[in-house]
């Protein structure tokens, strides 16, 4: 069976790091739970053969490894470099263009890293909940998919080219 092409973009699970919780607010009572939920959530959302976009932070700290992570993730996942990653066996690389419905996207973990040349839309992680609780940053033509604004799941691209498209600031 063919499956139409779907394409999702995620950042800063930090899978395995507890003090993220308390940090930046996650409503969960500990690793536990947050790890359960943000797998169940993936996985109910992903299937093997979608396209993933990973924009950085898969896990945090030495007890939770990036490789025992990926291969309990479903999905063809492509991995961009966030500040706390390190595997010998994920391939990363460090942006990715993307255009869906005629819109281009940069794909970065840190914003503050986009080039200036740059006009497009931006896609990235890194901020998480810090700098502002919107997905979507119409001003800035940025779009923030750290796990804490988009209820700890992964973004399809059509959900966010729909909303930019409507200039829908909800959620």
């Amino acid at each position: 069976m063919k499956y139409p092409e779907r394409i999702f973009v995620t950042s800063d699970q930090h899978f395995g790091h507890a003090n993220i919780i308390k940090y930046c607010n996650r409503p969960f009572r500990d690793i536990d739970e947050m790890n359960s939920v943000m797998l169940n959530s993936w996985n109910n959302m992903i299937r093997p053969h979608d396209n993933v976009y990973f924009l950085g932070d898969l896990v945090y700290g030495k007890s939770s490894g990036m490789d025992y992570w990926r291969r309990k993730l479903n999905g063809r996942i492509r991995f961009i470099r966030g500040n706390h990653d390190e595997s010998n066996h994920i391939p990363f690389i460090e942006a990715a263009t993307l255009v869906t419905d005629d819109i281009s996207f940069l794909l970065i973990h840190d914003p503050d890293k986009v080039p200036s040349e740059w006009s497009g839309w931006v896609i990235h992680g890194h901020w998480h909940n810090n700098v502002s609780e919107e997905m979507i940053d119409f001003d800035n033509k940025r779009v923030n998919v750290s796990v804490e604004v988009t209820n700890y799941k992964p973004v399809d691209m059509r959900t966010i080219t729909n909303r930019i498209s409507r200039k829908d600031r909800s959620e």
